[in-house]
């Protein structure tokens, strides 16, 4: 990671006009011989040195950040990235410094309609890599022309094209003609399912019990309203996932029991589970972070193949009625498509 670290903090140093032409030119001479996963290390380079005056190292670096292409692999690099995000940050650069990149934009796109999840760190190389685009074309007129089943609608206009259509508008559409040199068009549809998602894995798994407090498995499909009942979580994934979140939602009528408060009704640490006291369990997982929130419960834990780690929390029936129990979720943060979705019943109730 040293070599990609440094380019990035030369790269941010150049852009406030703090960075050394002597430890750019340096780190470049060091490394113009090795190996990297990716070649946005190389593109935050040449931008500090093209910044800094040193146009001929600038365009060897740009050279070979537009060349190298970080391959989704299996295996974890640690450093939050993925093909999307590196793509999209090369883009980004580029533009920004006036290179020729179409061939990145149109794997970038590629890139983008084979995966139908995206990391925080993806949306946001993203959205660098659309300003920067529309930073490049600034002035440029946008002519295109949609045609659908019922209608034909003409865009021509400086700036970047944005509607919202029905879903039956959305069905009619034939195709998205360019009129002028070159578009990009995205199409996004946005609702929400009649049904709860069906249980799935991909790379990680997911499970949920629900235990009384003596540490028996007990039914929650109907509570007395102030029963108590320990929520068990058990994860697991096929490789390394050091940066796993888990999003278990509760139904409407329960409220989490946060243990982390001094007044809290139950010493989850005295209990037993499998024979084991819940300190225990506790002890032996590798959670980086909890959260007690209103309408869930959240954790960053570690993974890997060779352990599951399980976790507890403690929930209260409160509201009388009926409610929809949603499934727990699991993903890894950095890699969203490694995720899955657990099993659940389908209603509780929660008597006076």
């Amino acid at each position: 990671y040293t070599f990609a670290t440094r380019a990035y903090a030369g790269y941010v140093l150049s852009k406030n006009q703090q960075a050394s032409l002597s430890d750019l030119r340096r780190l470049f001479d060091a490394s113009v011989d090795k190996h990297t996963e990716s070649g946005l290390a190389w593109m935050h380079l040449g931008a500090a040195l093209k910044k800094a005056g040193d146009n001929q190292r600038a365009q060897e670096a740009f050279e070979e950040g537009l060349k190298l292409r970080r391959e989704a692999t299996y295996y974890y690099y640690g450093d939050y990235g993925s093909k999307i995000r590196d793509l999209a940050l090369t883009y980004a650069i580029a533009a920004e410094n006036g290179l020729e990149a179409d061939d990145v934009i149109i794997e970038l796109f590629e890139a983008v309609k084979a995966r139908h999840w995206l990391s925080t760190q993806d949306r946001n190389a993203l959205f660098k890599a659309a300003v920067a685009g529309i930073d490049s074309t600034t002035g440029q007129q946008l002519i295109a022309l949609i045609n659908t089943k019922d209608f034909q609608q003409n865009v021509d206009q400086e700036r970047d094209f944005r509607t919202l259509i029905t879903g039956p508008e959305y069905q009619s559409i034939r195709d998205i003609q360019g009129l002028s040199e070159r578009i990009y068009a995205s199409l996004e549809v946005i609702g929400d399912s009649k049904e709860a998602p069906k249980p799935s894995s991909n790379g990680v798994y997911i499970e949920r019990r629900f235990l009384n407090l003596d540490g028996e498995e007990t039914d929650i499909s109907s509570m007395k309203s102030g029963e108590l009942v320990i929520v068990e979580l058990r994860a697991s994934a096929d490789r390394r996932t050091p940066d796993a979140l888990i999003v278990d939602l509760l139904p409407a009528g329960l409220e989490l029991e946060n243990q982390n408060l001094s007044n809290a009704s139950v010493d989850l640490s005295l209990l037993k589970i499998d024979e084991e006291p819940m300190s225990y369990w506790q002890r032996e997982n590798q959670v980086e972070h909890q959260e007690y929130l209103d309408d869930r419960f959240i954790a960053a834990v570690r993974l890997n193949r060779y352990w599951t780690t399980t976790l507890y929390y403690l929930a209260r029936a409160v509201t009388p009625g009926t409610y929809k129990v949603p499934n727990s979720y699991l993903e890894d943060m950095y890699a969203p498509e490694f995720n899955a979705v657990g099993t659940t019943i389908e209603t509780m109730e929660v008597l006076p």
